[in-house]
């Protein structure tokens, strides 16, 4: 794996592979490099090397264009789960007999009505 830009690469080999295994899939680990590469820049001033201007604010737009995009792609991908049990899970509970628990109540002889 290998930044596309070798003349100019954001992030090292090493880099790349740390955050895939930090995050376990390629979006999530997208997300975090552009969030870095975010405040990287952030804090780079403009320059001008005699007439010529390197304008990393140039640089921030577009990451910050990039980074909603792959967000609105990982939330996309999520499933609503709002909790508890799906009707299917229930119905599926309801019919199984493997999991019936037969009640365990016993009198206790100390509350016994006496007569």
């Amino acid at each position: 794996m290998q930044d596309t830009d070798e003349d100019d690469p954001l992030y090292q080999d090493e880099e790349i592979e740390y955050l895939l295994m930090e995050h376990g899939n390629p979006i999530s680990a997208a997300i975090e490099g552009l969030e870095r590469l975010l405040v990287r820049y952030s804090r780079n001033p403009d320059i001008r090397i005699g007439q010529t201007w390197l304008f990393d604010s140039d640089r921030f737009p577009m990451l910050e264009k990039a980074l909603e995009r792959l967000k609105a792609k990982r939330s996309a991908l999520a499933v609503p789960y709002s909790g508890g049990l799906l009707q299917s899970e229930f119905d599926a509970l309801d019919s199984s007999t493997e999991t019936d628990v037969l009640p365990a109540f016993r009198r206790d002889p100390r509350w016994a009505k006496v007569d």
